[in-house]
């Protein structure tokens, strides 16, 4: 699970933006709303969280952090030498020139390895700062990786990069025979733990496995899935394909069944739709515009659930029914179908959902005069009552975060 991540000179967060997802002491149980992150560790983490502004507010851009930094650790590698790495900088005069830097604090298994107890598990800490170039860096300045062991509670660092010096490796980050090649391994503008993955450091591998569990549909920009392309994941997943086929008939999207076709002459597999009452299936392309988005974007969620990843869906409510979308975030806290406390977070622009949603997991989005974004989480803000009708006060201008005409 995702504890909090800070972000700076990134697209349109000019300024240092902070944002934690911890739940107060104060806060009520609900353990259904909230996970214990690392057990012993009492702290708690949001399950869901919502990111909600107007447009053009900043809200996707936290999201792009997210699903930067899972491609980096996943697929940098495959960069050229000296290639710019695909991010920009806040646009303006004094901040083209100035680093990009990402903090993530997450919480894994202790051990970095597939034989790691997954119920003993604790905080880590991931730093990349970005420079050089113009808008788009070219090199990493510094790279960073620690975790608190539980057993003393103190901060530990497993790696330190500066440029392509390798500065310090802590014994858990082994690097075996690896480390007499670092000066010909480490490259200017690729991960370390992209780049020692691919031959294969255990502890990178692992590393690099926990960023794949971030299951998104914004890396740069966001991205539609491809009929075909989502059609030939559920084709080779069966799992998944059976947990489509036992919810979109209960989202009374009149579906009774999903088909896949194999590919024929063309380059994907086909989808059709059995509605209930209609002698023929339906293809995609005739299907409604909100079951085409629940078809692409259920295997993030259902994966999410799966592996107990993070689902990081913008748009989130693009067209979906507003009492479907209840019944999605419904399944995150389920405490049996989201056993290993898997996490959503998504953009919205519905305010219904604010109604399905503690002041803990709302962050609110804003942006200035000269382009440059802020967010909030409400728990923030000074008197907010667990009781408000946080849709209608919302609506009304309280919170701020709404569009101004004009």
């Amino acid at each position: 699970m995702i504890h909090r991540i800070a972000v700076s000179n990134f697209y349109c967060l000019r300024d240092r933006l902070e944002l934690n997802v911890l739940v107060s002491d104060h806060a009520p149980e609900k353990s259904e709303r909230f996970a214990q992150a690392a057990p012993p560790d009492p702290t708690r983490i949001a399950k869901v969280v919502g990111l909600y502004g107007p447009n053009a507010s900043g809200k996707s851009t936290v999201l792009r952090a997210l699903g930067f930094l899972s491609w980096f650790i996943q697929y940098g590698f495959h960069l050229d030498p000296g290639a710019a790495i695909p991010c920009d900088r806040f646009n303006s005069d004094s901040h083209l020139s100035k680093p990009i830097t990402i903090e993530l604090e997450f919480d894994a298994p202790i051990g970095l390895s597939e034989e790691a107890d997954s119920e003993k598990r604790c905080r880590y800490s991931y730093s990349l700062t970005l420079d050089g170039g113009a808008a788009q860096p070219t090199n990493i300045k510094e790279e960073s990786l620690c975790y608190w062991p539980p057993e003393t509670g103190r901060r530990v660092c497993l790696f330190q990069r500066t440029g392509t010096k390798v500065s310090h490796r802590g014994r858990a980050f082994k690097a075996g025979g690896y480390s007499a090649q670092y000066p010909n391994l480490v490259r200017a503008n690729v991960s370390l733990i992209s780049m020692l993955a691919q031959f294969g450091h255990v502890p990178s591998v692992f590393l690099r496995d926990i960023a794949g569990k971030i299951e998104t549909n914004i890396i740069v920009e966001r991205r539609d899935p491809h009929e075909g392309a989502t059609a030939e994941l559920y084709l080779s997943n069966p799992r998944l394909f059976q947990h489509l086929n036992r919810e979109i008939p209960r989202l009374d999207f009149g579906i009774s069944e999903v088909e896949i076709k194999p590919a024929n002459q063309r380059n994907y597999p086909a989808a059709e739709f059995v509605h209930r009452g209609l002698a023929n299936p339906l293809l995609f392309t005739k299907e409604s515009e909100g079951t085409r988005q629940f078809f692409k974007i259920f295997p993030m969620i259902s994966q999410a659930l799966h592996f107990g990843g993070v689902a990081v869906i913008d748009e989130f409510d693009g067209s979906i029914h507003p009492l479907v979308l209840p019944e999605i975030l419904r399944w995150f806290y389920d405490t049996e179908r989201n056993a290993k406390n898997a996490q959503l977070w998504f953009t919205g622009q519905n305010p219904y959902l604010l109604g399905e949603l503690e002041k803990e997991q709302i962050i609110l989005c804003e942006k200035d005069d000269h382009g440059s974004s802020t967010a909030f989480r409400l728990s923030d803000m000074k008197n907010i009552r667990r009781v408000e009708n946080y849709e209608k006060k919302y609506l009304g201008g309280a919170y701020g975060a709404i569009p101004h005409f004009g």
